[in-house]
């Protein structure tokens, strides 16, 4: 059975359906594989065992709310991509999120709905580093404790 698979540096795209047969996969890592969208009619929580995803390096553009509902991943890495945009609500319904890397993207918004699990987790450190952002939306009642890396982008006293 399959539990760790590194195609990185590979050619690949979702459309090779890599996964079809990786139904105990606990860690994947596709970095520097030109993925440039994820296909609109995958999620994620197809892999129940999956833990930790790095999609690092590639070109994504646009996480749409239904790639990762309902998984069961604990990291997510998709750094080092080109993200200009997170629907509403992304990862709210991955309660076992602690890791989300979203840094060295071109984000100029992030909003806390995209991860409203915070009010639930205990512990979650998001990197929002070398970003384009200009505001931060938050609110302060979060029940878990927070780490936040905001270094390198464009915000001023006012939105801090």
């Amino acid at each position: 059975m399959l539990n760790y698979l590194d195609l990185s540096g590979n050619g690949l795209n979702y459309d090779d359906k890599i996964l079809l047969d990786s139904k105990f996969l606990h860690i994947l890592i596709a970095k520097n594989c030109s993925i440039e969208d994820l296909d609109l009619n995958f999620n994620f929580s197809l892999f129940p065992t999956l833990s930790e995803l790095n999609l690092k390096s590639n070109k994504i553009s646009i996480i749409k709310r239904h790639f990762f509902e309902r998984s069961n991943l604990a990291v997510i890495d998709l750094s080092f991509n080109q993200i200009i945009y997170i629907e509403s609500g992304s990862f709210s319904n991955n309660l076992k999120i602690n890791y989300l890397y979203l840094n060295n993207n071109l984000l100029k918004i992030f909003n806390t709905d995209m991860i409203y699990i915070l009010r639930v987790i205990g512990e979650f450190e998001i990197n929002l580093e070398n970003n384009q952002l200009s505001s931060y939306d938050h609110y302060s009642d979060h029940a878990s404790k927070i780490v936040l890396n905001l270094n390198n982008n464009n915000l001023t006293e006012d939105y801090i």
